[in-house]
């Protein structure tokens, strides 16, 4: 078979195969209006379809009908990415038509409304409250740097890193390394060395592999904590082995 053939014939395959996977998220969602299968099929309007308005809808039932936390986390991407343009044509499970894929956005739909800083914290904080680590995670993020609409917050990124951190959100504890270490100089109020590197430690435990470098940065150095250049090594080829 000539290879381009081959090729056309493996992407109808693929497109009839995704095309029945969104019918029966559509029908799953539609008929029982579960959380966990619902999410599924905004996931896939997301990012199978690039259809952010059907996502969006989805995740604004899930968020606020629901109480569901991925769903307002998923809300707040969409909201912090520019995407979170509401369209009355979809919303929950009785918006959604079976076995077609959501009408196409008109050009007016697909010019992005600016990223909403402010929508994104209150979805970010909801998710969070709902007990979402990676909600209070972002939300932290916004506060540690602080956007349009939103002052920064370095005492309130804190509080919510180690929200993060302890459900088990391994950059939260990363943040929080960052942080109470004091890598970047700026945040002399909060700096607690052995705290810092404490994080880091966890974070690596974690998997996240810029934090067994710092962890080792400041072994190495005895950066405010005791000199220790065999854990530091050891760190080190934690980090790389995470990186491969």
């Amino acid at each position: 078979m000539d290879p381009k053939e081959n090729e056309q014939k493996l992407n109808m395959v693929t497109s009839e195969y995704m095309d029945n996977l969104r019918t029966e998220y559509q029908r799953v969602c539609k008929l029982y209006r579960k959380a966990n299968e619902c999410l599924e099929l905004a996931r896939f309007y997301e990012y199978r379809d690039k259809h952010f308005p059907a996502a969006l809808g989805i995740y604004n039932w899930l968020c606020d009908s629901l109480e569901y936390g991925p769903g307002c986390l998923q809300r707040g991407m969409l909201e912090v990415g520019g995407k979170g343009q509401l369209n009355p044509a979809f919303g929950g499970p009785e918006t959604i038509e079976m076995g077609v894929s959501p009408p196409k956005p008109d050009k007016h739909e697909k010019d992005n409304p600016p990223r909403d800083f402010v929508k994104a914290y209150a979805s970010f904080m909801k998710a969070c409250n709902l007990v979402e680590p990676k909600g209070c995670q972002n939300a932290g993020l916004i506060l540690k740097t602080g956007y349009e609409g939103v002052t920064k917050d370095i005492k309130s990124a804190v509080d919510l890193f180690t929200k993060a951190c302890e459900g088990g959100e391994a950059n939260g504890c990363f943040f929080l390394g960052l942080i109470h270490g004091n890598f970047d100089k700026k945040n002399k109020e909060f700096e607690d060395k052995p705290k810092g590197l404490e994080n880091c430690i966890k974070a690596c435990s974690m998997g996240h592999y810029m934090g067994c470098v710092n962890a080792s940065i400041m072994l190495s150095k005895g950066d405010g904590v005791k000199k220790d250049p065999e854990l530091a090594a050891q760190l080190k080829d934690q980090a790389y082995k995470l990186k491969q």
